[in-house]
């Protein structure tokens, strides 16, 4: 097999990624922006290029002697303007493609994500479910999808993976955020908390399967693969309160007492929430923030973490985000951490031995 370039190599996904196919013994080119975070792709002996993918001056030195792309590069950020999000998960994504059709590449894996349903009509969601995104980043997302079709209609070779909810380890965001949340709870002297009981399931997946994900794609039959999207989860829906349980032992929290959900009760308050300016949760965001600092100083952390709540997450607490993974796994694909409470409370400990999150 050729050279395999993944761009978004300093980030949480594409470090993985690019560890995962050094690992398995694939040459791997890596890139990013000059400033991030390469040094784990160094440490697995890829090569390593600084480029801005936006420069087309720059894209030729990185497509010599390439045969495979993983475009990792993006933006995750339900805070993010849409222009800001545009920009890097869609006119980024048409550069890679038109280079990558150009270069004659045998395989262009698109990472995409769920968002792209927007709020699901039939659970669990099979990758022919309607595209209904309705937000910034869900639109971001559904529009370079739409990019990298229409260059299979030219010829290229491209597959697009659809990942849920990705946590693991070096994730600054997502459930990551959640987790510092839930530790700032703790250090403010708070020690059992109050749990919620049902309410809508979301569906999860490590990054490590997610990067074993990428590795089955590449090494599947073009039969199998081309043209075609692919769900990538894990085996367990659950609940907010279950995905907190998996998480509050790490942190020394206990559970005060658990909560029923109604979607009667609390969702005309969402709706509200939802309704408010988003500078009302900059300013929330804001004020987390700067508690946390109190947290970094007093157990020594570094600053990769913050506790943050953005509103348009709150946009998934009105219905169950399951997916059908069962095309995946139709290629051979196993999964690592089929069910996420484990996952999330080794990734803790994670945190905590790397100075991210505080002992307690």
């Amino acid at each position: 097999m050729g050279m395999i370039l993944v761009n978004g190599a300093g980030g949480f996904l594409g470090s993985t990624v690019v560890e995962t196919l050094c690992r398995r013994g694939f040459p791997v080119r890596a890139t990013d922006l000059s400033g991030t975070d390469l040094a784990p792709a160094r440490r697995a002996e890829a090569e390593v290029i600084e480029a801005d993918l936006l420069d087309p001056a720059s894209l030729p030195r990185l497509f010599d002697g390439v045969s495979q792309v993983v475009n990792v590069a993006g933006l995750f950020n339900y805070s993010l303007p849409y222009e800001v999000l545009h920009r890097a998960n869609v006119v980024l994504t048409r550069r890679m493609a038109e280079a990558a059709l150009a270069g004659k590449v045998s395989r262009f894996i698109h990472i995409s994500s769920i968002a792209v349903y927007g709020k699901p009509v039939t659970v669990p969601m099979k990758e022919d479910h309607p595209l209904n995104a309705a937000n910034n980043y869900e639109r971001s997302k559904k529009e370079g999808e739409e990019v990298i079709f229409n260059f299979v209609r030219k010829g290229l070779p491209a597959v697009v993976l659809r990942p849920a909810g990705i946590y693991g380890p070096r994730s600054c965001y997502g459930q990551a955020a959640f987790m510092a949340l839930l530790a700032l709870v703790r250090h403010a002297g708070v020690r059992r908390i109050p749990v919620m009981r049902g309410g809508p399931k979301m569906q999860h997946v490590h990054v490590q399967d997610v990067a074993s994900a990428v590795a089955a794609v590449l090494a599947a039959p073009e039969e199998m693969v081309q043209g075609r999207a692919f769900n990538v989860g894990d085996d367990t829906p659950l609940g907010q309160g279950e995905l907190f349980g998996a998480i509050m032992p790490e942190l020394d929290l206990e559970e005060l007492f658990r909560y029923p959900w109604s979607t009667r009760l609390y969702w005309p308050f969402i709706r509200v929430l939802l309704a408010l300016p988003e500078s009302a949760f900059g300013r929330f965001n804001d004020w987390l923030k700067a508690k946390w600092e109190s947290v970094i100083a007093g157990h020594g952390l570094n600053s990769n973490l913050a506790p943050r709540l953005d509103q348009d997450f709150l946009g998934y607490m009105n219905a169950d985000y399951a997916l059908d993974n069962s095309a995946l796994k139709a290629l051979g694909f196993q999964l690592a951490y089929p069910d996420a409470r484990s996952g999330l409370a080794e990734t803790v400990r994670w945190y905590q031995r790397e100075g991210w999150l505080p002992h307690f």
